[in-house]
Parts: C-alpha cells; sequence; structure tokens
C-alpha cells in the first residue's frame, strides 16, 4: 500500500492504491479496495454524495466537502445545530441538514443562506429534495407535508398525507418519516397519536403525494394485528411497482405503487431476547430492488420475497448482528449496515454473501454508508470517513 497526503483546506486525505485486506474482513466472491481514508472527518449523522464530492456533518455540527476523488476538504462550515444532526441532503444547489432545525448550505462555499425551526419540528428527521424543492420530515405536525424553496426556505405548497377518513381531533400529533421522492411523488411512511389518550399505542400509515402541489395520491393505515401493540412503521421502500414498509412488531406491508391496493403481508421471525425468551422485533429495515421486496431482521437474518406476491424466494442468515439499513448497489445486490457497524453485500438474486465485515473495534464500526456508482462511503464517528469498492475477484 502506497500513502502519501494530498494539500487540503483544512487536512489530509490518505490515498490507497492497490487491493487490502484487513483481518476483520472475510474474503469470499468480491474484495475491498480502498481508495482513500479521511481520519480527520469524524462524522455523525448520514452523508450526502453527488458526482464530484462527499458531504459530511463532524462530532462539532460542522459540515465538509470533501473531494470525492481523494476525500480532500473542499470547505468547511461550522453551524451549530439546535440538537443531534440526522443527515444531509444534496439539492440542486443547496446541501439541507436535519437536525431540530433544517439548515440551508451553498454548494459553492459552504455559506449558510437560511435556517428554519419551528412547533412543528421540521427537519428533525432525514429530508428529500428535488431541484429546487426540499420536502422535510416533520417531527410532531398535524399531517401536512410540506415544500419549502431551497435558497430561501419559504413554503411553496402544503398538503396532507393522510387518508381523507382519517379523523384527528385538536391533539393528535403526526409525524412524517424521512419522505422520498421518485417521479413525481413523495413517499412517506407517518404515524399518529393522541396526547390525551397516551394509553392507545400509536398508529403507523403510508402516504403518496403530488410533488407539484402536494395533492395526496393515496394514503394507507397499516394494518392493526395487535390492539396494545404499536403500528410504527420503517422508512418507506419504493421501487417501480410496490411501496413497502414495515412496524414495530416485524409485519411487512406491501402495496401496488399506483393504486395503493394491499398486495402482502409478511410475517415476523421468530425472535428471541438475549435471554433466550421469546420477545417481540424490531422494526425491519426494507428495501425494494427490482422485482424483490428485501428486508431485515433484529436476529440479523436477511430475506427476500417476490415484490407482487410476497412468495419467498431466498433466506440469509448475515452472521453479521441485527440490520440497520440497506443500500443497492447497481441493480442486483445490496450492501448490510449492522447495528455492530459490521457491512455485508448480497447478491440480490440467490441471496449469497458476496463480502463481509465484522469490526473488532470502535474504530472500524461505521455509522452510515452511502453508495453511489461503483464506490461506497462509510462514515464513522471515531474512524473517520473512508472510501472503497467492492470488486468481484
Amino acid at each position: 500500500m502506497k500513502s502519501f497526503t494530498i494539500p487540503a483546506l483544512f487536512a489530509t486525505a490518505v490515498i490507497a492504491s492497490g487491493c487490502t485486506l484487513s483481518p476483520l474482513e472475510e474474503d469470499v466472491a468480491y474484495e475491498r479496495r480502498d481508495l482513500w481514508r479521511q481520519p480527520a472527518i469524524t462524522n455523525i449523522g448520514a452523508p450526502a454524495v453527488d458526482d464530484s464530492a462527499l458531504y459530511v456533518i463532524d462530532l462539532t455540527g460542522a459540515v465538509s466537502r470533501l473531494s470525492r476523488k481523494d476525500g480532500s476538504v473542499v470547505w468547511r462550515q461550522p453551524s451549530n445545530p439546535a440538537g443531534t444532526p440526522r443527515g444531509l441532503v444534496r439539492g440542486g444547489n443547496t446541501i439541507l441538514m436535519s437536525a431540530s432545525e433544517l439548515i440551508a448550505f451553498a454548494i459553492a462555499d459552504g455559506s449558510i443562506l437560511w435556517r428554519q425551526s419551528n412547533a412543528a419540528g421540521v427537519g428533525e428527521l432525514e429530508s428529500a429534495a428535488l431541484g429546487n424543492l426540499v420536502v422535510p420530515s416533520i417531527y410532531r405536525g398535524s399531517g401536512d407535508a410540506l415544500a419549502l424553496d431551497e435558497l430561501t426556505g419559504r413554503e411553496v405548497w402544503r398538503g396532507t398525507m393522510l387518508p381523507s377518513t382519517f379523523t384527528r381531533s385538536s391533539d393528535t400529533v403526526v409525524r412524517i418519516f424521512e419522505p422520498q421522492i421518485r417521479d413525481g411523488s413523495i413517499f412517506a411512511t407517518f404515524m399518529f397519536w393522541s396526547l390525551s389518550h397516551p394509553e392507545i399505542p400509536n398508529r403507523g400509515g403510508i402516504g403518496v403525494s403530488s410533488i407539484t402541489e402536494g395533492g395526496t395520491r393515496w394514503s394507507r393505515l397499516l394494518p392493526v394485528v395487535n390492539a396494545r401493540a404499536s403500528t410504527l412503521p420503517s422508512r418507506v421502500a419504493v421501487s417501480q411497482d410496490v411501496v413497502a414498509a414495515s412496524t414495530f412488531e416485524g409485519y411487512i406491508y406491501v402495496y401496488d405503487r399506483q393504486t395503493g391496493d394491499s398486495l402482502w403481508t409478511g410475517r415476523p421471525l421468530p425472535y428471541k431476547s438475549l435471554s433466550g425468551t421469546e420477545a417481540s422485533p424490531d422494526i425491519r429495515p426494507v428495501l425494494a430492488l427490482g422485482g424483490l421486496v428485501i428486508a431485515g431482521s433484529g436476529i440479523g437474518t436477511v430475506s427476500a420475497f417476490d415484490a407482487r406476491t410476497g412468495v419467498s424466494r431466498w433466506v440469509t442468515p448475515s452472521g453479521n448482528g441485527a440490520t440497520y439499513e440497506f443500500d443497492p448497489v447497481g441493480t442486483d445486490r445490496v450492501i448490510v449496515l449492522h447495528g455492530n457497524g459490521g457491512v455485508t453485500l448480497i447478491d440480490g438474486v440467490s441471496g449469497k454473501i458476496l463480502w463481509r465485515l465484522r469490526p473488532t473495534s470502535e474504530r472500524e464500526r461505521l455509522g452510515h454508508i452511502v453508495v453511489s456508482g461503483d464506490t461506497v462511503f462509510g462514515t464513522s464517528a471515531v474512524g473517520g470517513v473512508s472510501a472503497f469498492r467492492l470488486v468481484q475477484k
């Protein structure tokens, strides 16, 4: 391995050439080729990426733009955000940070264009952006989704994500989770509860709205299997044909993307606590990949189902702990981030494990990953930021 330093505004990055294999990595069908590591940036929150740069948040709340080529720092902008930063999203001309407020940074130099905080908790979870619009998560609102102008923060439109038959009282609180924008529509899961009836578990649903005016295209409440249990939903998963989400009890619900018709329901996997007793599973992250819906689990098992019928295609024990989040790699592979900071690459067609990293120290644990093209960017609160490729032998 060769290393050299690159001039940067604030720090240097180490560039790697050739193939490296950590003893923590399992050398299977793929191998890891490190591109660079930026040890000076200890990241929190989900990063954002574009064709030329990676954008990350450090432990102080400052946002940095790193060169995608070598990891050198292009600019760094302190922001002192209210609350804990949740992540970044790339807009047309801005980078948006979600914390207990929403903050917009200019792409060119990192200058802060605006910041917004209100009683609805705009931006406390990750947001979505398309062109000059940003659609934030809503932490404690009335059920309305918002679209803001990315350069000014002004409201462009407001529209409900809730079903037309939904009746809400004056003390109903609605949370809209991490919207996604696809082909002119906004997809998001939501949950709601009553402040005056805390004994009633919160309930969840999936809503689809128009990106142009916010009109609801369809919205569904997730079925209640156990009246005493929450139907708190996962982040929504979207493909060309289906929309999917899971609930706190581990059920998976899949709907037709165009009509909102229910297609199938996946039951929870058997789950045991550390003591060996039966326990309720946590939310299973889901990913819609091609003609499959792929789901994780609290026991580390990854399962794939036919997206339209729910027929099981494969079940793979990852051997790497509870699943945390998924990212597609191309059209036929999925990379899994685990709760222990490990990473697994799985073939989407067969379920075969192609590569796996099992960390044994805090430095090796990844907190977030993002895939762009053939490059995986991993961020850590201890080990810095790294870029690598997983290539077939």
